[in-house]
This record gives structure tokens, C-alpha cells and sequence, in this order.
């Protein structure tokens, strides 16, 4: 009869193991971070490092994932103002250094056409409030004739 017993609390004892820890096959492992160090830009002609970097939103010493540095390429490619954007980073015992190497989009000069009520220089100062790098030009589109 002890024979019996085992092999069906065994039994119950592995049919009931996997109701008992559900969570542990379903929980995500928490993304890697680690403190950001360094960014650098490579490849600018018009806008400078630092206004590259301004763009991608990163702190250095801020807490960062992959999720993070995707996030960061992701805004300089939507800004418009890159064709072409890619990074590679390392991870050290310090932090995380990225580097974004990007390919400036063509641009072409704005002009300010049937506006009579403001100036081109008030337009601009406008425009420049809200994008801080407009020089005047603006990335070509891309869409039908671009």
C-alpha cells in the first residue's frame, strides 16, 4: 500500500507543480541598464555634436537600456533632419558609451511667401523657438518629388 501512496502523491505532486508557479514562466527578466557615460555624434556637417545629441534627448548619467538608445536613434530619424541613422555603444565598468553616426537628409532653403502681416525674421525667430536648429533650410522631402 506505500508503494501505491508514493506514486500517487507523486503523481498529484507533478500535475499540480506547474499550477503552483505560473509566474515564474511568465515573468519578464527586468531590461539591462546601466549609467550612460559618453554620446557622441559622428558624421554632421551642418549641426554640431553637441545639437545632435541635444536631439537624441540622452542624459549623460542617466540610467539606460538598448530600449533606450533605440528611442534616442529613433528621434533624430524623425526629426527629419537625417537620411541615414545608426549607432553602435559599449558597455564598460564606468557605463554605456554611444556613438550615432548619421547622414544629414538634403536641405533646401525656406522662403516665406504671401505673409505680409509678419516679416521673414519674425517667422524665423517663430520657427526657431520651437525647432532651436532651424538655420533656414529645411530637410527635401522625401514623399512625391522629393
Amino acid at each position: 500500500m506505500l508503494p501505491f501512496l508514493r506514486a500517487r502523491l507523486g503523481t498529484a505532486l507533478l500535475l499540480l507543480l506547474p499550477a503552483a508557479f505560473p509566474a515564474w514562466a511568465q515573468t519578464p527578466e527586468p531590461a539591462a541598464s546601466a549609467p550612460l557615460r559618453e554620446v557622441h555624434a559622428e558624421g554632421e556637417k551642418l549641426l554640431t555634436e553637441a545639437q545632435v545629441i541635444t536631439i537624441t534627448g540622452l542624459l549623460p548619467g542617466a540610467q539606460i537600456g538598448k530600449d533606450d538608445l533605440k528611442a534616442a536613434a529613433d528621434k533624430l530619424v524623425q526629426s527629419g533632419l537625417f537620411a541615414k541613422v545608426s549607432y553602435n555603444f559599449q558597455t564598460k565598468v564606468a557605463g554605456v558609451l554611444v556613438t550615432y553616426h548619421v547622414e544629414e537628409s538634403p536641405r533646401i532653403p525656406v522662403y516665406f511667401d504671401n505673409i505680409p502681416w509678419f516679416s521673414d525674421l519674425a517667422l524665423s525667430d517663430a520657427i526657431r523657438a520651437k525647432f532651436p536648429f532651424f538655420d533656414g533650410t529645411l530637410p527635401r522631402s522625401r514623399g512625391r518629388g522629393g
